[in-house]
């Protein structure tokens, strides 16, 4: 934890917005990112020789797959962030209630972008 508050103090004393293209940032956001911190399953059963946490098949598949009791580990858990092509209309994953404002910017030719996390 001590490791990240030294890139959150760094990231805010930067006063860049890493969500948007600029001189400043030009970096891409997009792309598959790994996952600093545990994951939020209750019920950890401990650690492997590894240092991996340790769940059960059924907590982690909410008790889809069998054996339950069959002990996973988990190496690391992705997220994939990339651009969402509007062409007009929203996709479905869009809130009822946003993709009105959703086609205005559209319409609009507003700045910003959607994208979709994965």
């Amino acid at each position: 934890k001590a490791d990240l508050s030294i890139l959150e103090s760094y990231y805010a004393s930067s006063q860049l917005d890493a969500r948007q293209l600029s001189d400043a940032f030009p970096y891409e956001m997009d792309g598959t990112w790994l996952t600093l911190s545990m994951p939020t399953y209750p019920d950890c059963r401990g650690k492997n020789q590894d240092d991996d946490f340790l769940f059960s098949l059924g907590r982690m598949s909410f008790d889809m797959f069998r054996p339950t009791g069959l002990l996973c580990s988990i190496q690391g858990i992705f997220n994939t962030v990339s651009k969402v092509d509007l062409d007009d209309h929203p996709p479905s994953s869009v809130p009822r209630r946003l993709q009105g404002e959703v086609l205005e910017c559209v319409k609009n030719k507003e700045s910003g972008t959607l994208r979709a996390y994965k």
